[in-house]
């Protein structure tokens, strides 16, 4: 028996054979041109994360939504399939674009909000397009091929290519381990179907080789936070298949984990011996949860990273104390509860709770075993994503989301296909008319254009940077221009922008270029309120203008600027211990001296490593014949450098440590006569 929209796609296949648009639908509107296009296209370019990837993947999701449209106007009606999820889906990309409104940064959010809706479309078409068991299986298939040649890639990275940890195509190996659990899974749930003799033979080969592949992947990956979601998702495969046997199975392997020699204990050990960043988790949840108490509402839709200035937490054992910002929580929940409030959150786990009870129903249900290993499969590798997302930042990775899509969306169209009665179906009749065709095509050229505009912009950006490194500076002038004209609402292509004026008036001596330069970084600090480093660059600038002023009232306008820009960047990032000291230094010129003596002490109470700031302090104790607090201060830079002789520094390490003593010294320290 045909389905509803298998008879729909056969009546049009019937018309127009020889239209353009016909054929052009007919090809994006299958459903193995979107499923199977974004399987195997979204791990390849580093997890599909940058530009063009994205790219890829949004335009491919909105031509596919612009196909089944158009597919269902030529057919006179819109056959919609709905469940609750989809409903707890779209209320949480509403609340998503309602934070727009109180979003400081907006181009991010926009951007963010972007990807969200056409996720939800994307999950919108799996309900749509996928109508058999026979498709789930091979998308299932597809998935698992996907994961046995990551798994495979990274084992030779990792044994044959001298690779400290394999990532597969991922740039990140955590990442990369995560897709290899929910590879795991599936395969390990399809091959406890226990029927497996009657099927064919190369898939099973196939899915033992990717038990194998992912096994070994999950050892040069040597991720925690996987190996840790691995065991619970697949004890959840096994417990299903054997209920309380496979615990013991599942303890021995944890033991043998634990006594036998592997590279996962290995890094273990060492990271935590070596890096005194590595277990700064718990920290970072705690300043989420603080940011969370701050801002009940959120702060804006990826918005996590622009608020972690004035959010610094402190980590003791290194060079810097506060040098470190949490970009992001690690943990998934928690990044939606700070960006999108305590409603965001609640929405989600709801999804999600909504979720698992669909599928708690189909476990429930009377399945042919192999059906059942499918499906036993594809819940563990959500449960496996979810727990993953708990620890570490899972769902920032568009492969994985697309995973993830995948798994949770395969359960729920098997759910309308042996649950009918939890599903509904919506028949909107429609007027085929060609102005409506033209209205979706326009409305679909306008979000393409929103989403070429983020790539093109970051193009020209790029090729800025690269006549910039060539020194080109009129080139890599044109370009930035080209990206602050293309997307103006982004603050790196102004701040780029800015550095290369400075450039050309170094070049030019032209005091004009000084201007444009403080009208970009003045757009920087409009764009997005949150960021301290804009107002510090721009407090620079204004003394470099300072500089090249002559009359004495315009000098002291620029400096009185000047400290108007340190204070706000101070009020962005209370941390940064290179304002206090530029602030210091200029309150100590227009005779502040106090005051700036309070500004040096208040960034080394930060960063009791920032000897530049004490260095300061010395020299302004001497200079008003403190000679005991300049002892003091010389003394703690001693012990400091002495702490940190010989360690491996960074460019910012370095920046805290690169002072010379030795003019101090013959002023504190003179020779005794013999």
């Amino acid at each position: 028996m045909l389905t509803a929209n298998e008879k729909l796609s056969a009546e049009l296949l019937s018309k127009d054979r020889g239209s353009l648009l016909h054929d052009i639908v007919r090809i994006v509107h299958h459903p193995a041109f979107l499923f199977g296009c974004l399987i195997v296209f979204a791990p390849l370019i580093d997890g599909g994360t940058t530009q063009l990837p994205v790219l890829i993947i949004r335009l491919l999701i909105l031509g596919s939504l612009l196909a089944w449209a158009v597919h269902s106007i030529r057919g006179g009606r819109f056959s919609v399939g709905w469940n609750g999820v989809l409903s707890v889906g779209a209320l949480f990309i509403g609340w998503s674009a309602l934070s727009f409104l109180w979003t400081p940064y907006k181009v991010v959010s926009l951007q963010w909000g972007i990807s969200l809706f056409l996720y939800g479309g994307f999950l919108f078409l799996l309900l749509q397009r996928v109508t058999s068991v026979t498709q789930l299986h091979r998308l299932a298939m597809v998935i698992v091929g996907m994961g046995l040649m990551e798994g495979v890639v990274s084992i030779i990275q990792f044994v044959f290519w001298g690779y400290p940890r394999g990532t597969g195509t991922f740039f990140n190996p955590n990442f990369l381990a995560s897709y290899e659990v929910v590879t795991l899974v599936i395969a390990l749930g399809m091959l406890s179907d226990g029927r497996r003799a009657g099927k064919i033979a190369g898939e099973t080969c196939a899915l033992y080789m990717a038990v194998a592949a992912a096994l070994g992947s999950l050892l040069a990956a040597q991720s925690r936070g996987a190996v840790l979601a691995g065991l619970i998702a697949a004890g959840f495969v096994g417990f299903v298949r054997f209920r309380k046997r496979f615990a013991f199975f599942l303890a021995a392997v944890v033991v043998a984990g634990i006594l036998i020699p592997n590279p996962i204990m290995k890094r273990a050990i060492e990271v935590s011996a070596h890096d005194p960043y590595a277990y700064t988790r718990l920290d970072m949840w705690a300043n989420a949860i603080q940011r969370l108490v701050d801002h009940p509402w959120g702060v804006g839709l990826g918005m996590f990273k622009y608020a972690s200035f004035e959010y610094r937490f402190p980590v003791d054992g290194g060079v810097t104390r506060y040098g470190k910002r949490a970009e992001s929580a690690h943990n998934e929940y928690l990044q939606i509860a700070v960006e999108l409030g305590v409603v965001g959150l609640a929405i989600f786990v709801f999804g999600i709770a909504r979720w698992a009870m669909e599928a708690k129903v189909l476990l429930s249900a009377d399945l042919p075993q192999d059906e059942r290993g499918l499906v036993t499969g594809l819940i563990g590798g959500v449960l496996g994503l979810l727990v993953h997302s708990a620890i570490d930042s899972v769902l920032h990775e568009p492969a994985l989301v697309v995973l993830l899509i995948m798994c949770g969306g395969m359960v729920l169209v098997m759910i309308r296909i042996k649950c009918p009665e939890r599903s509904r179906v919506w028949t909107i009749p429609v007027q085929a008319h060609p102005v409506r065709t033209g209205i979706l095509i326009a409305l679909a050229l306008v979000v393409g254009v929103v989403i070429v505009q983020p790539a093109a912009a970051w193009y020209a950006h790029l090729q800025g940077q690269r006549a910039e490194q060539a020194r080109r500076a009129g080139q890599a002038l044109e370009w930035f221009q080209r990206a602050v004209a293309i997307e103006a609402g982004t603050t790196a292509y102004h701040d780029d922008l800015a550095r290369i004026s400075v450039a050309m008036f170094h070049q030019s001596g032209d005091s004009r270029w000084l201007n444009r330069a403080m009208e970009e970084l003045a757009a920087c600090i409009a764009l997005n309120p949150r960021d301290g480093r804009f107002p510090y660059r721009a407090g620079i600038l204004a003394l470099l203008v300072t500089d090249k002023t002559g009359s004495t009232e315009e000098r002291e306008f620029w400096r009185n600027q000047a400290v108007t820009y340190f204070e706000e960047a101070i009020r962005r990032d209370p941390y940064s211990p290179f304002t206090y000291v530029e602030l210091g230094k200029l309150r100590w010129s227009q005779g502040q001296r106090e005051e700036a003596r309070q500004w040096m002490a208040r960034a080394i109470s930060y960063e009791p490593n920032f000897l530049p700031a004490r260095m300061l302090l010395a020299e302004y104790a001497l200079e008003v014949g403190n000679r005991s607090e300049a002892l003091s201060e010389y003394a703690n830079m001693l012990d400091v450098k002495e702490r940190f002789l010989g360690r491996e520094l960074n460019a910012v390490e370095r920046q805290y440590l690169d002072v010379r003593l030795d003019q101090l010294t013959k002023v504190l320290k003179p020779e005794q006569p013999q």
